[in-house]
């Protein structure tokens, strides 16, 4: 949750909790999570999972495994994102092209549902605090960049109400608080 839904007018900087690698890869990304899918009982920064797009599927799977844990076939995807919710269940964030997607399991529905965001030029996904303490308070954030704007929706609001961060030119690498 993004305090005050106000983000600061000065630069903050802090380290990731994981790094991300040397050379930016746009169809690759390293997060930390739970011990398996749909299984946060031992805490989510517990493995390193991978979220990689191959061969028009968006796959993750456990950093160092060749085991496709999770899959969604989609074609033309230039991005991927991932973050897990408080139970282990992975939202997935692409882009194709210039719309920006957000794939995530609804409680309510219980299923997958796709969030479409059009006119945008990046976008990502990020859990804000993986900390067990804070549970009641994390959410995952869907932000995008569009008509030289920063933008946000949270999991909190199902992803419904869209926020303004801020003015910018830039492309949307990687998210977090």
């Amino acid at each position: 949750m993004i305090p005050n839904n106000q983000i600061t007018s000065a630069p903050l900087f802090a380290p990731y909790t994981v790094l991300p690698s040397a050379t930016y890869n746009p169809t690759k990304q390293v997060v930390y999570g739970g011990i398996n899918l749909n299984d946060s009982s031992q805490g989510r920064v517990v493995i390193k999972w991978v979220v990689q797009y191959r061969q028009n599927v968006i796959q993750i799977l456990k950093d160092g495994s060749s085991v496709v844990e999770w899959s969604y076939a989609v074609p033309g995807v230039s991005s991927v994102s991932l973050a897990f919710d408080q139970n282990m269940a992975p939202t997935v964030g692409f882009q194709i092209g210039t719309t920006s997607y957000m794939r995530y399991y609804s409680g309510v529905d219980s299923s997958y549902i796709n969030r479409t965001v059009s006119g945008t030029t990046s976008c990502q996904v990020a859990l804000d605090n993986a900390n067990v303490t804070y549970d009641a308070f994390s959410d995952i954030i869907f932000a995008y960049t569009r008509n030289n704007g920063l933008y946000y929706t949270y999991q909190r609001d199902n992803y419904i109400t869209e926020r303004y961060a801020g003015p910018t030119t830039k492309k949307l690498y990687r998210v977090g608080l």
